[in-house]
């Protein structure tokens, strides 16, 4: 192949390199936009179960307090079907609270694994694109190796041509 060729080969190679870096890096903001989204459904989702947590616990207090009340006053209320209720609707908040709280846990480490996940990707794609940009540096190198060959060699011959000219010009004179 000619010397132009080459240039343009090169050409070719880098244009090749761009693109794929280019995408490698729009893989990678695409991965970033999906993690957020999930990572912000989960937040949310997080939010509402501490949300319905905190209200279970002030009202699961609140029946405390009216037990205790209750359980004080207990010589003198003749409804005892009352203070039955008020117990089993505390049993059931009870077990609501601890319902909530094993999915609070569940979520949580369902967002470490979110993360963590995350957090491979974001080094896997780190690792590919600092290939590409190697890859990318060692043929712009070898490009301009390849340019500095092209002029050398076109200026030894316009040397050549000049000395073949001279050399002509002797042979006429002679």
């Amino acid at each position: 192949p000619s010397a132009p060729e080459d240039h343009t080969e090169c050409n070719k190679e880098l244009s090749s390199l761009k693109i794929d870096l280019q995408n490698a890096l729009n893989d990678r903001e695409e991965t970033n936009i999906k993690h957020n989204l999930e990572l912000s459904s989960a937040n949310a989702e997080f939010h509402n179960v501490c949300c319905s947590l905190d209200e279970l616990q002030k009202e699961n207090q609140k029946l405390k307090i009216d037990i205790d009340e209750l359980n004080s006053m207990a010589e003198s209320v003749k409804n005892r079907n009352f203070e039955k209720e008020m117990n089993s609707a505390h049993t059931r908040f009870e077990s609501m609270e601890r319902s909530l709280q094993d999915r609070i846990s569940h979520l949580e480490r369902g967002k470490d694994k979110l993360l963590a996940g995350f957090n491979n990707q974001i080094v896997s794609k780190d690792e590919e694109h600092m290939q590409t940009k190697i890859e990318l540096s060692a043929w712009k190198l070898e490009m301009q190796n390849a340019l500095n060959d092209i002029e050398a060699l076109k200026k030894e011959r316009d040397e050549l041509k000049a000395q073949v000219a001279a050399y002509a010009t002797s042979l006429e004179a002679v």
